[in-house]
């Protein structure tokens, strides 16, 4: 560029900025063209943008009405549908058949007209396509929310769609097209239902990540999760063997890999005897207000430390998750302790009791060979601690938290979509019963 040729700024880029030329003598005339020549430009954008709003305006309304089933962004359109359909009712055929050794179900009008236990099969299968239609939509709005494709998804889907339609029509789109017109759908359709079920499918390890770590990003939900669990203080006492210790204390195992046991002698049966009789004194006593909850801490601390029959990291409690959602830690050990869990989810905080096992002192307690031991379990209901699932936990009670949080907190999202999907006039329009299914077109 020559030195000096842009030296004064044209009168175009002064009123671009919004700032015009000074109007000299000379001047004047041009720039009353050059106003104009803007003003006729700015109109022109201003028109074709209006167009575009328009034409977009017009292609979402016609989107919008093609669709059978809706919810916010996410619409299913016939074709889409129809997709659907042929898949979600191959799957609650195979359901059925496998439920009832293959008895009784068939693709044929007089079935579907027969009688289930509360109305006609048709509406069995019309409840679980229904279902089903509405969580794919429900999952799809959760993705379009919380989350995008990316070039991986891009590329799996593809690769998905590739995949089918050259193992079930040799790579052809038009022979797909011959094969799927049927049941009421074409490639197209077909590619945007694989989307659609990729998206339902991904959604949760999209938001909350594969080990449902990033459900602590909804903290409120988190801590509303956390109040579900359980914590008690628990003690147990044998009154029939014990643990053989090493020197360190450790308990030593046998040759099978179990923990060694030994008869526990008259005297020391006695003093056990003498334990149980101050925890039920102090249980009574906390009941009626007249023994403080820190002398039953006191006798648990006392009994951890000189038998080793407790796991000692768990002195300060355990906690159990066994409502809707289940605990590894819970239900491992609802195996050998089912009745503690259950007398844990019974008491109020600040509440004790025990739980019998065969005791040698008790006349109707179940057959000894029964029981994982014979002797009496101590419980008590604690207030959960601050933040006790983010502390260091070394006997598994949180090893599987945000899993569980993260599948509630999306079953509880799904939930609340699934029940504002739109099923529109279009839908009810559809034959379920009397429409073709397939299993050649399922991922």
């Amino acid at each position: 560029m020559k030195k000096g040729k842009n030296k004064n700024k044209s009168t175009v880029f002064n009123a671009a900025f919004n700032k015009p030329a000074p109007v000299t003598e000379k001047n004047t005339d041009s720039g009353k063209k050059t106003k104009r020549a803007v003003i006729i430009a700015t109109s022109i954008l201003v028109g074709l943008a209006i167009i575009f709003g328009a034409v977009l305006g017009t292609v979402s309304i016609i989107k919008n009405a093609s669709y059978l089933i809706k919810l916010e962004s996410v619409g299913i359109s016939e074709g889409v549908a129809n997709y659907f359909v042929t898949e979600f009712k191959a799957e609650y055929v195979r359901t059925q058949k496998l439920a009832s050794n293959q008895l009784f179900v068939s693709d044929e009008a007089a079935f579907w007209k027969s009688a289930g236990l509360s109305g006609p099969q048709s509406e069995y299968l019309k409840f679980y396509i229904e279902q089903s239609m509405k969580e794919l939509v429900a999952a799809n709005v959760l993705f379009e929310r919380y989350a995008k494709l990316d070039a991986d998804d891009k590329n799996e889907i593809a690769m998905t769609i590739s995949s089918i339609v050259s193992y079930r029509a040799n790579g052809s789109k038009a022979e797909f097209n011959k094969m799927a017109e049927k049941y009421g759908f074409d490639y197209e359709d077909f590619k945007d239902a694989i989307e659609l079920l990729y998206k339902a499918n991904t959604v949760a390890e999209k938001i909350f990540g594969s080990d449902g770590s990033a459900v602590m990003n909804f903290p409120d939900f988190v801590n509303e999760f956390f109040a579900g669990y359980r914590r008690a203080k628990i003690v147990f006492i044998r009154t029939a063997d014990t643990f053989v210790l090493d020197e360190s204390g450790n308990r030593v195992k046998n040759e099978n890999g179990f923990d060694e046991l030994r008869i526990l002698g008259e005297n020391e049966i006695a003093e056990r005897v003498d334990y149980i009789n101050k925890l039920d004194a102090c249980i009574a006593g906390i009941k009626d207000g007249s023994v403080a909850v820190e002398r039953y801490d006191e006798l648990v601390h006392e009994i951890y430390t000189k038998y080793g029959e407790n796991i000692n990291t768990a002195e300060d409690g355990y906690y159990f998750l066994s409502n809707e959602y289940v605990s590894t830690f819970t239900s491992e050990f609802s195996e050998k302790f089912e009745s503690v869990v259950s007398k844990v989810y019974s008491l109020e905080i600040g509440e004790a009791d025990y739980v019998e096992y065969g005791s040698l002192m008790s006349e109707d307690g179940e057959e000894e060979d029964a029981q994982p031991f014979v002797g009496r379990a101590y419980i008590m209901r604690l207030a959960n601690e601050n933040n006790a699932y983010s502390a260091k936990d070394t006997n598994g009670f949180f090893s599987d938290f945000t899993l569980l949080a993260a599948s509630s907190l999306y079953s509880d999202l799904l939930k609340e979509n699934i029940e504002s999907v739109e099923l529109r006039n279009k839908w009810e329009k559809i034959d379920l019963a009397a429409h073709a299914y397939s299993t050649e077109f399922g991922v």
